[in-house]
């Protein structure tokens, strides 16, 4: 069912007040983010939530459910090339999950292919007349699954919804961020979370609740990740798919330690560029936005000029991450903001204080490596000032992925 919200009085308060203090449109019970005032005109204390403050939720609404009326779609499958025959396993295996109403998760190397599979789960549930929600914590991610859906799925009843794009032509395919579910409840027959383990996902118990919210009693939840969390495993222990291997099956490349002192990213990166002898494109990854800056500002002029700075607070990321794509920059200086969704041929990836990262944005990281082509290419290294457990983690998770991926024909 869809959510709204209006001064019309039902028997959901957009805001209850009475005990302790809620938002039921976006399930956030932080106190800290509810504030109130004296509202002249009402002649009485008005509560709102700042979590969902552009949406304006105040104690005077309520909530209102509106049930759309079924919609079965018969929807076709274009793709441009054959999956692998791992790909049609998982495919096939995600159907199955799907006729049990069973949750599931797809454990997939970075680069396996994951939209790919998840095609004729879609077209099963809306040729059923069910609804579908393929959703991503992250906008990013969003744009890019957006833009390969609408490429593979013969429909143009698809919703996008995410921050500052919240328009919905149709209620019964939808592509969006998390947050955008608080317009739902009991409405999707399948979810498919992709990337579950990016921020802030994991941080917020309120987007978890969101997802439980928007499902049907009947419904399941399809996790698509490189690098699961433990709860999601755990939740989906006997429903876990593997794909260890790309579709070109090559091993994922294995990251290489070494060592440069955090005083002197700034100093040794300028020449460590001066000296790149080859053409090709290198990602490279800092933990702080100001380390990143004072480095680019640093460098040798002419090195400036062939690179660029790409962070999550960047007005113009969208717009600078369509020129990477379009190779108009050599180098990228740039966060985690880049560590998903993106793919391109010929990447190499240096991670400067890479002890500081976490395993998972590590695994990620090197992941956007060697994705493409019929040849190895790209390299990935980890620059530190002393090896962390994270960064011992993140290989040892890479090696026991490729091991078994040597037992995949």
């Amino acid at each position: 069912m869809r959510i709204f919200v209006s001064e019309q009085k039902s028997e959901i308060p957009a805001i209850e007040i009475e005990r302790n203090i809620k938002c039921n449109f976006c399930l956030n019970e932080n106190k800290k983010l509810f504030h109130h005032y004296f509202h002249q005109g009402f002649n009485e204390k008005l509560y709102y939530c700042r979590n969902c403050i552009s949406q304006n939720i105040n104690s005077k609404l309520f909530i209102h459910h509106y049930e759309p009326p079924q919609n079965i779609e018969q929807i076709k499958i274009d793709l441009p090339f054959k999956l692998t025959e791992q790909q049609r396993n998982a495919s096939q295996f995600i159907k199955e999950q799907i006729t049990l109403q069973k949750s599931c998760l797809l454990y997939a190397v970075t680069g396996a292919g994951k939209t790919e599979m998840i095609l004729e789960g879609i077209v099963k549930v809306r040729g059923e007349g069910g609804n579908v929600a393929v959703v991503s914590p992250r906008t990013d991610v969003v744009k890019e699954l957006s833009l390969r859906l609408s490429m593979y799925l013969k429909t143009e009843n698809i919703s996008t919804l995410y921050a500052g794009h919240s328009e919905m032509t149709q209620p019964y395919l939808i592509i969006s961020t998390i947050h955008q579910l608080m317009y739902f409840t009991s409405h999707f027959d399948l979810i498919i979370v992709d990337e579950i383990d990016a921020f802030p996902a994991q941080h917020d118990p309120r987007l978890m609740k969101l997802l439980e919210r928007a499902l049907t009693p009947k419904g399941i939840f399809v996790y698509l990740s490189a690098t699961p969390p433990k709860n999601i495993i755990r939740a989906c222990k006997g429903n876990i798919v593997y794909l260890p291997l790309r579709h070109h099956k090559r091993p994922l490349p294995i990251p290489q330690f070494k060592y440069l002192s955090h005083g002197s990213v700034r100093k040794k990166l300028d020449y460590m560029l001066r000296n790149v002898e080859t053409g090709e494109i290198i990602l490279i990854f800092f933990h702080d936005i100001r380390l990143m800056e004072q480095t680019f500002h640093s460098l040798n002029k002419n090195i400036q000029t062939k690179t660029v700075c790409v962070y999550s607070g960047d007005d113009e990321r969208h717009e600078k991450i369509e020129a990477i794509r379009n190779a108009s920059y050599q180098f990228v200086f740039t966060t985690t903001i880049l560590e998903r969704g993106f793919t391109m041929h010929g990447l190499s990836v240096w991670v400067m204080n890479s002890h500081l990262f976490r395993s998972d944005s590590l695994i990620q990281i090197a992941g956007r490596v060697d994705r493409k082509g019929d040849e190895r290419n790209g390299e990935v290294i980890f620059f530190h000032d002393g090896i962390s457990l994270s960064m011992i983690a993140a290989v040892r998770d890479i090696r026991q992925m490729n091991k078994r991926g040597a037992h995949v024909s």
